[in-house]
């Protein structure tokens, strides 16, 4: 990439630290990375400015609605009708990625992921 071209800013709702650093380490140079770990936060991040891709842990704790709940509010905002969400999930049976796509996902991960993975869903998102 150009170092003159402005980089992609990119959400991460996860509120797994090891997850964020993994995630954070591989997309250094690819992307502006910014994390929270909820989906309130998350809500107040998008509010507050336009993201270039989301990338969506589904399952966020009991502290938070889930990602796919985090999703469908988003979905609902104008300026994020066609962002590019990209699930990143553990949840890996039949009939999940569904789910997620018809939720309002546009691309889905399932953990744990390669690098090379990551990297082939982001460029498609981007």
């Amino acid at each position: 990439m150009n170092t003159k071209e402005k980089l992609p800013d990119v959400l991460y709702v996860e509120d797994d630290e090891v997850a964020v650093r993994l995630v954070s380490h591989n997309l250094s140079k690819v992307c502006r990375l910014e994390v929270v770990n909820e989906g309130y936060s998350a809500m107040d991040k998008v509010k507050a400015k336009q993201y270039d891709a989301i990338l969506m842990d589904i399952n966020l704790g009991a502290s938070s609605p889930s990602g796919i709940e985090i999703v469908r509010m988003l979905r609902q905002l104008e300026n994020y009708k066609n962002t590019p969400i990209i699930a990143i999930t553990a949840f890996a049976l039949e009939g999940d990625r569904d789910e997620f796509i018809s939720a309002g996902c546009s691309h889905y991960i399932t953990k744990p992921f390669t690098r090379s993975e990551l990297m082939a869903i982001i460029n498609d998102a981007l």
